[in-house]
């Protein structure tokens, strides 16, 4: 692996090492999602416009839950920012160990990798969007 690849890696590591950071110095929102307003975005457009929310509504407040060791409160609000949060922390120790061995440890074809996980995570956030306007639909 080349050494922009490597340093690469090392940096990616610290980016993600900086969501966390700011992730934990946020105060999750208690009406389960807006968390992301705190740091000057505009409220879900989605949801201003529609009354519902979109498959990324909650995500920043479940990250920041997670963030703040609260995993249930962090489940409840978008089970897809407890995955996200995970995937981001498991990521961490990956790009650094790949940085130092020259190679993507334990990845063999990394577009396909990348492909099934990414993949992976929006199945997951439509499946979720999906049960939680059933639920409200229901209720």
């Amino acid at each position: 692996m080349p050494p922009p690849a490597r340093a690469l890696l090392v940096v990616l590591g610290l980016a993600i090492v900086g969501v966390w950071a700011v992730a934990a110095r946020l105060t999750p929102d208690r009406r389960g999602y807006g968390t992301h307003e705190q740091l000057g975005l505009p409220p879900c457009s989605f949801r201003l416009l529609t009354g519902k929310p979109c498959p990324s509504c909650g995500l920043t407040t479940s990250f920041c839950h997670m963030a703040h060791g609260q995993v249930g409160q962090a489940a409840a609000v978008n089970p897809t920012g407890c995955l996200l949060a995970l995937l981001a922390a498991a990521l961490v120790p990956w790009c650094w160990a790949s940085a130092w061995a020259g190679r993507l440890r334990g990845v063999v074809q990394p577009d396909r990798w990348l492909l099934s996980l990414v993949g992976g995570v929006v199945s997951f956030a439509l499946l979720v969007w999906a049960v939680r306007l059933m639920i409200e639909r229901i209720a």
